[in-house]
């Protein structure tokens, strides 16, 4: 997973369409802290920080924060202060650099969704969470799933099961809240790490997910629709099946018919 992952995450070139500003404009919630409303309630630390029991480093010390733990956010002040929970039943001030927001991926059912190209292949397949992995030499984990293809090509059934999985905090370790989600067809390519791979990344804050790039050329083509809404996790999820299934040419479906 780790190697994997590395080798999706510097694949870097649309990421232009995804910079925005790090915290959106919100509505102030009210109270004398000023706090403002927040996209995520969970934050990852990336780093060793102190808790204050006001919004400046100049307040007392409530505690701190250790790289890598996860923390429950109630709101942001105008200066970039998020507002915490300490977990001793109070609140705590840290400010908001120190952290990333976190998403959700677990899912209640499974999800269905159904892609035809004219011509070619006709598929419907289901998302089923398998739950949450650690990512090996990173601070974050992953939500995992497996995705059941059932599909008709020239003719003939082709049922094959991928993996997924979409990154719990933002890829580039930043505020900026794009997560990576990648689809893996094993029964493609050369094992695990050599799997036949489709790289999708979903901005939360603008709420759509874009296909970024296929690991292998062989089974890639030009895909008709680069970028779908996605006002959800779960909507991006499906959204990334979408993408994939149009950047996958002839070749795989002819692959997969003949069991490679």
């Amino acid at each position: 997973m780790a190697t994997r992952l590395a080798r999706c995450i510097v694949l870097m070139f649309v990421l232009g369409l995804f910079l925005t500003p790090a915290w959106p404009v919100a509505a102030q919630t009210g109270g004398k802290d000023g706090a403002r409303d927040l996209p995520s309630d969970r934050y990852l630390a990336i780093k060793d920080v102190n808790l204050r029991a006001k919004p400046t480093t100049k307040s007392a010390k409530k505690g701190k924060l250790k790289k890598g733990q996860k923390v429950e956010a109630l709101g942001l002040t105008k200066d970039g202060w998020l507002n915490v929970k300490d977990g001793k039943g109070g609140k705590a001030f840290v400010y908001n650099s120190y952290l990333v927001p976190l998403i959700d991926g677990s899912l209640e059912s499974d999800l269905e969704g159904k892609v035809s190209r004219a011509g070619g292949a006709s598929c419907t397949f289901t998302i089923h969470f398998a739950g949450n992995s650690a990512v090996p030499d990173e601070i974050f984990d992953t939500s995992d799933y497996d995705v059941s293809w059932r599909c008709r090509h020239k003719g003939k059934d082709i049922s094959f099961r991928a993996f997924m999985f979409i990154t719990e905090a933002p890829y580039t370790m930043s505020a900026n809240r794009v997560y990576q989600i990648s689809l893996d067809v094993r029964e493609l390519g050369n094992g695990v790490e050599g799997a036949f791979s489709t790289i999708v990344l979903y901005n939360a804050q603008r709420n759509r997910v874009v296909l970024d790039t296929v690991s292998l050329a062989e089974f890639a083509q030009p895909s008709p629709t680069k970028m779908l809404p996605a006002p959800s996790v779960s909507k991006a999820l499906t959204g990334a099946a979408e993408l994939a299934f149009g950047a996958w040419n002839a070749r795989v479906w002819t692959a997969l018919a003949a069991g490679h």
